[in-house]
């Protein structure tokens, strides 16, 4: 799968361009792949979700979620990225380096505890714990957990005086070189 997409995908244009090719797309795949009751707890330790985990291969994914509906050369952290209803996955050379789900009202998504997309930021630090680093902005916030196998981010809108969690994202830690 990865050296077909080199042989399709110029990765170094500064532009981002989509992939048509049917070779690596499937416009037809467009069924949700983040479904059921998230534990954030076991995203957070093991950096995986709805059968994916990061350090995955593009195979792997493939053979896990099928063909992404759309590819683009660079997109999610300006990483090649496949783009699916409701996941973005972002790799660095051939390896998943971020996964990150939509997490909105119309996405039906369940967490334990039952916590909803509702909830306040104080809800999710108390289901949590106090997290690596919390940010605040204008219309929004968010909560960065650090984990053994990746970081968790998760993103908030304020929407007239409550809090509303839109998306998560599960990132793969830079790789330190040996001394």
């Amino acid at each position: 799968m990865y050296r077909r997409f080199l042989s399709l995908v110029d990765t170094n244009d500064a532009r981002a361009a989509a992939i048509k090719s049917p070779l690596l797309v499937d416009p037809t795949n467009k069924v949700a792949k983040v479904t059921g009751v998230l534990t954030l707890k076991k995203l957070k330790e093991e950096g995986s979700v709805a059968g994916l985990r990061l350090g995955m291969i593009m195979g792997e994914v493939v053979a896990s979620w099928g063909k992404p509906p759309w590819i683009w050369s660079h997109c999610i952290d300006r990483l090649p990225s496949f783009a699916y209803e409701d996941a973005m996955l972002g790799f660095e050379g051939n390896c998943l380096k971020v996964i990150k789900f939509n997490t909105g009202l119309d996405m039906n998504m369940a967490f334990e505890n039952g916590l909803t997309t509702k909830a306040t930021i104080d809800e999710w630090i108390r289901v949590l714990g106090k997290p690596t680093e919390r940010k605040g902005f204008g219309n929004g916030g968010l909560l960065t957990y650090a984990g053994p196998k990746g970081t968790m981010t998760l993103f908030f809108h304020y929407f007239h005086k409550d809090d509303e969690m839109v998306a998560i994202q599960l990132e793969r830690p830079e790789v330190q070189p040996q001394k």
